[in-house]
């Protein structure tokens, strides 16, 4: 059997390589792994009718995203468990989904009942969230920092239809111009400058 010497130069240097190779190699592998999206929707029980509807959507939007590459390369694992319109199954839920599945973000509850149980839960554990209910007290930019909302407030909806639409008129059509929500983020029951939106009515 041959042996081969290595000089002390040659194994720190060989030593050195290895290390570097496991260091750039774990990241690597991380970069594939799915991120792991909570989904909390009622597809049972008095709220399903909406719920349903919201589901299919959702999971047409995780296959289209997947089909084209994912985020970054990695696929969106939707893990969704049933509240069945009840807030106590709700934060059983939610519990599951953030201390076993381990999941990066939480979406829903899909109703404001369920969320006002839910939402402080997560906010506990640090979980980003993003729901769609309207209840003004679910985003408090200090109490829920990650708590995010892709819907008006019930105070902008109820601005908005209650001030009277203003009308510019031309030969061809007429635009009239409503306030638009405010911005849809934390804190967004306090006022935020945003453009008016319009509604253009042919003649």
């Amino acid at each position: 059997m041959t042996r081969t010497k290595l000089t002390r130069r040659q194994a720190l240097t060989s030593a050195g390589a290895a290390v570097l190779a496991g260091a750039i190699a774990k990241p690597a592998i991380a970069a594939k792994d799915p991120i792991l999206v909570g989904y909390l929707p009622a597809v049972t029980g008095p709220s399903s009718s909406t719920g349903i509807g919201i589901s299919r959507g959702t999971e047409l939007a995780v296959e289209e995203i997947n089909k084209a590459g994912g985020i970054d390369g990695r696929q969106i694992e939707l893990i969704t468990r049933d509240t069945q319109s009840d807030p106590t199954k709700a934060v059983n839920a939610a519990a599951e989904l953030t201390r076993a599945a381990k999941v990066s973000v939480v979406f829903g509850p899909l109703n404001s009942g369920e969320s006002l149980a839910v939402v402080p839960l997560l906010a506990r554990t640090k979980t980003l969230q993003i729901h769609p209910c309207w209840v003004d007290s679910l985003t408090d930019v200090k109490k829920y920092p990650l708590c995010f909302r892709n819907a008006p407030t019930n105070q902008s909806s109820i601005r908005a239809m209650s001030t009277p639409p203003t009308r510019t008129s031309s030969r061809k059509s007429s635009a009239y111009s409503l306030p638009a929500p405010r911005r849809l983020c934390p804190g967004a029951s306090t006022p935020a400058s945003c453009r008016a939106s319009s509604i253009r009515v042919d003649n």
